[in-house]
């Protein structure tokens, strides 16, 4: 009605903090989700141990790139529809950007699967196009550096 007050459906449970949003939902059965990403915005893939993490109780499935039969997906690169490029789902052999996903984890719960991304050890070998002995540096400091979702256990120039 023209003029009248209109309160939205929701808006007193998010006031009170009642209402449901996807992170709460639960089902019979149901796993929770973790993705490995990569530390470094280009390196070479040297290793990927997931022997540990697929041996915990409550994980169901640890994924890297080897265990993905089609591992590429397309995506349009400049918004205009004229210009598509193949990248892969899960970083196989190297990683592009910082951030790109190198595994995948579903465990029964959150934690769990937290977890497990801590005993993935990923073995990076930097390619960036910095050299240096300041770069090497700069990296190994980098790397050395506890995160919630990777390991390193070589860090070196090519």
């Amino acid at each position: 009605m023209l003029g009248a007050r209109v309160v939205h459906a929701d808006f007193v449970d998010k006031v009170k903090g009642t209402l449901a949003y996807a992170d709460d939902w639960h089902m019979p059965g149901m796993l929770h989700g973790k993705v490995v990403r990569s530390f470094d915005s280009s390196a070479k893939i040297v290793s990927i141990d997931t022997s540990d993490a697929r041996s915990l109780p409550g994980v169901h499935a640890v994924l890297t790139a080897s265990d993905v039969p089609n591992n590429s997906m397309t995506e349009e690169a400049i918004g205009f529809g004229v210009s598509f490029i193949q990248t892969p789902v899960l970083a196989e052999g190297r990683v592009r950007y910082g951030g790109e996903p190198v595994a995948l984890i579903a465990a029964e719960h959150p934690s769990i699967a937290e977890e497990a991304a801590e005993r993935i050890i990923i073995e990076y070998e930097a390619t960036s196009s910095w050299t240096g002995r300041r770069r090497l540096g700069m990296l190994k400091r980098r790397y050395r550096r506890p995160t919630s979702s990777w390991r390193l256990l070589t860090a070196r120039m090519l």
